[in-house]
């Protein structure tokens, strides 16, 4: 059964994860993450403007921000670190018009973050699905930690505020085999067994850990299809202006021991990730940190609100342990997420990034 550094462009159109994204920001971005990783932070309390907000200690209110210059906010500095599990991340070509080999990477042994974000572009109906090669004389151990899959849909937005808020809560865990040179599927009835509609999206994030080589592929093909026999059958298709590629970091953490007054800002989304495209060696930048599951931790609780920087934005947010939809935010304004010390994000697939995450004393 299934169980299943800131390179920061005005008004740029990011066509990775979402048609159409955009990521849109000034000042210094990710830079002090990217300074601190590494060490203690000495002499780090900042002070930013006061700002009201008595509405900001619960969660699901609108907070005006148009009297912010949320850009200039000061930055709370972090220590940033990264985990060891890879992103595999599928969005190029984003809409194929024929069946083919959409991404592939070889990875294992270790921890992976498959990230699927597909629509079908032709006029019939397709499967989008990930198979998995057992590059090893032995048996392949494919552990499953947890994973997210949406209905195929034309809304992609609201396919991908579904899937970030479903993979950040998801506690699904199972172990499949794959035998030695075999091949198995991933996920076979939330993925292999679906039908994805002409202009549909397909979009899933699955976390698993090989305990031997693997190659991963996703692949698109008709409906029908028998996608063991038939995988080696298809071309590899070329890329598009959208993303594909295999990327070092899928997990950060961001930790702060500072000490703040007013209002001062975590930049969400503005990180550019470096990797490669395996099927043709050509080198791969992801915008928007979509893929990437980034943790916030702070010393102490504050009050926090989400302002969108580069356009519409539909997503989750857990704060504390509690998943937190926000959708319809804009420039001028943000969305109270109410306080916490803890925040765990991920940059939804459909949405414009980055973000601003604001930070506001706890009384």
């Amino acid at each position: 059964p299934d169980t299943m550094r800131t390179v920061l462009v005005v008004a740029s159109l990011v066509l990775a994860s979402g048609c159409l994204s955009r990521v849109e920001e000034a000042g210094a971005g990710a830079s002090a993450n990217e300074a601190d990783k590494s060490g203690a932070l000495d002499a780090c309390d900042v002070v930013g403007p006061a700002f009201s907000c008595a509405s900001c200690q619960a969660a699901g209110h609108d907070v005006d921000v148009a009297s912010l210059d949320v850009a200039a906010l000061p930055e709370l500095p972090v220590a940033a670190a990264d985990g060891a599990r890879t992103l595999l991340f599928s969005d190029s070509p984003e809409t194929p018009a024929r069946s083919g080999i959409l991404f592939q990477a070889d990875v294992g042994p270790g921890p992976a973050r498959v990230y699927v974000y597909n629509v079908n572009g032709t006029s019939i109906r397709k499967k989008i699905t990930v198979v998995v090669d057992n590059l090893d004389d032995a048996p392949l151990t494919m552990s499953i930690e947890r994973y997210a899959v949406a209905t195929p849909s034309t809304s992609y937005a609201v396919e991908g505020q579904q899937v970030a808020r479903d993979f950040l809560t998801a506690h699904d865990a199972a172990t499949k085999s794959v035998a030695a040179r075999g091949r198995g599927l991933l996920l076979v009835q939330h993925l292999d067994g679906v039908a994805v509609g002409p202009n549909e999206l397909q979009h899933a994030i699955v976390d698993v850990t090989f305990d031997r080589r693997a190659r991963v592929r996703v692949v698109m093909l008709d409906a029908t299809t028998d996608t063991l026999a038939h995988v080696d059958d298809v071309a590899v298709l070329a890329r598009d202006a959208h993303t594909r590629g295999t990327f070092a970091v899928a997990d950060r953490t961001l930790s702060s021991s500072c000490a703040f007054d007013g209002a001062v800002r975590v930049p969400l989304g503005a990180a550019v990730l470096e990797g490669v495209d395996e099927l043709t060696g050509e080198a791969a930048r992801l915008a928007g940190e979509y893929g990437l599951v980034t943790t916030i931790e702070l010393a102490t609780p504050a009050r926090l609100v989400l302002v969108p920087r580069g356009g519409f934005y539909a997503g989750t947010t857990v704060v504390d342990g509690d998943a937190i939809e926000t959708s319809g935010a804009s420039v001028e304004r943000g969305a109270s997420l109410g306080a916490g010390s803890d925040v765990v994000w991920t940059g939804p697939g459909g949405s414009s990034l980055p973000l601003a995450l604001l930070l506001l004393p706890p009384s």
